[in-house]
């Protein structure tokens, strides 16, 4: 179990480093940024269709938790390419982490009818003290968009980590697997459409300014 928690660390560090890395490389804006997600959710397809058997299954409520899942996955990725255009890498770490443990903690005492023991109270007491030092200044000099980006990423963290909980106790839905890989059609989906769209608009604003100069 430590070391599956270990290894979680680990991908979500890497993955947020890597978002800092593209967030510099590049202009940001909506179109790179839908373009990274398009990416990213294309090679989710490919491990969650290979993952499934090749074989994804599909029915109403399945289809039904994968499009919230997918609007709140767009949302915090979104809100973590903001964020790191405005607050050190530290904090944006944290605050991933910090929403994916704490709200799934709290909902599984108040809701699911788990233990509250003495680690988890000091887990969590330690875990919001964390996250209010992060805001507060304790990396630096966190501007009010920056700290507005973190609370939505830790919230969405958290929110994102409750539904896969929910899911897996839910009847009636398919396999996890064909469950992200619909997920993960989906982002792609409404990525692509914004990739299109801005597309179309800087055409369009094209088309007017060469017109204007006649």
């Amino acid at each position: 179990m430590y070391g599956l928690l270990l290894l979680s660390v680990l991908i979500m560090t890497g993955n947020t480093a890597l978002t800092k890395v593209f967030q510099r490389s590049v202009r940001f804006d909506l179109k790179s940024m839908a373009m990274y997600n398009l990416i990213n959710a294309l090679l989710a397809c490919v491990f969650f269709f290979a993952g499934a058997g090749f074989r994804i299954r599909v029915n109403g409520p399945t289809l039904g938790y994968a499009l919230v899942y997918a609007l709140i996955v767009c949302v915090n990725l979104s809100a973590q390419i903001l964020a790191m255009t405005l607050v050190p890498v530290p904090v944006t770490t944290l605050m991933s982490m910090a929403g994916g443990v704490l709200i799934p903690a709290v909902f599984g005492v108040l809701y699911n009818g788990e233990a509250l023991t003495v680690r988890l109270v000091l887990s969590v007491v330690l875990i919001l003290a964390a996250t209010v030092l992060s805001l507060s200044g304790g990396f630096g000099i966190v501007s009010p968009k920056g700290v507005i980006a973190c609370v939505v990423m830790f919230l969405l963290g958290g929110a994102s980590v409750v539904l896969v909980q929910l899911y897996s106790r839910a009847e009636g839905v398919c396999d996890s697997q064909s469950f992200f890989f619909l997920t993960n059609a989906v982002i792609a989906l409404l990525c692509l459409i914004l990739v299109l769209g801005q597309g179309m608009q800087s055409g369009f604003v094209e088309l007017w300014n060469l017109f204007s100069l006649r």
